[in-house]
């Protein structure tokens, strides 16, 4: 699956790419009230965490971090977890999960998003994957997904994403 940042090696990033999922299974949204003294309490000093922090100060996306407690992982609210998939058609993907609404998929340097609450563009991103995949649509879900992580109330973050569109 990926490789792990230490404290050490923390950096944030403006979005979540392949490279970024197969260095660190987990990230968040960063949140300065909400995510500071967390972070801190892994080993990241001030110095580092306020130099990652002054390289997003605009008025963008909010950066992610990685999450560097794994087992189990924080209480977080979205947190960003790296995934295997394999497909109804027995095709296996690297992707993300963004519980309970969304994940993506990478094929190459690809991206397929999917997200519960945007339906048009599900159905876009399905038929892209499809053909990125020279698969029928119809044989890609449901789709399996393994994460390889436990929550922070001990539940293992393994499921079946139906087709939902």
């Amino acid at each position: 699956m990926a490789t792990m940042i230490d404290s050490a090696s923390f950096a944030m990033v403006d979005t979540l790419t392949r490279r970024d999922a197969e260095r660190h299974p987990v990230w968040s949204h960063y949140d300065e009230t909400a995510h500071r003294d967390l972070i801190l309490s892994w080993g990241v000093s001030p110095t580092q965490l306020d130099a990652e922090i002054e390289r997003f100060e605009y008025c963008g996306t909010q950066p992610l971090y990685p999450v560097l407690v794994l087992d189990p992982l924080p209480r977080l609210e979205h947190p960003i977890m790296v995934a295997r998939f394999v497909a109804a058609s027995g095709s296996k993907l690297m992707g993300y999960l963004l519980e309970p609404h969304a994940f993506g998929l990478f094929v190459g340097d690809r991206e397929f998003c999917f997200n519960r609450r945007l339906v048009s563009a599900a159905i876009i991103a399905e038929r892209k994957l499809s053909l990125a995949l020279g698969e029928p649509a119809d044989g890609l879900f449901p789709m399996d997904y393994s994460t390889g992580l436990r929550a922070h109330d001990g539940r293992v973050m393994d499921g079946r994403i139906q087709r939902y569109w």
